[in-house]
């Protein structure tokens, strides 16, 4: 086993790498739609490892803390 595997290899037993699959349940998304913003360019940071594509779990937390929120801010009533 080369030092890439055994790297790779600890981090999915600690959960800090997720395979797509398991990204896109977290996030709400399809997996062909993590696919096409690999491709764009955008969406969560991933890592790609020989061939496979993996999701560090930091970096999907911080991409759904960075997602805008919904509604509108909170506006006193006139006369408060």
């Amino acid at each position: 086993m080369d030092f890439d595997a055994v790297i790779l290899k600890t981090m999915m037993m600690n959960s800090e790498l997720l395979k797509p699959q398991t990204a896109a349940e977290i996030i709400g998304v399809q997996v062909g739609t993590l696919a096409a913003w690999r491709y764009r360019g955008i969406g969560p940071e991933f890592v790609r490892l020989n061939r496979s594509v993996y999701y560090p779990a930091r970096s999907l937390a911080a991409f759904l803390k960075a997602l805008p929120r919904g509604g509108a801010p909170a506006v006193k009533p006139e006369g408060s």
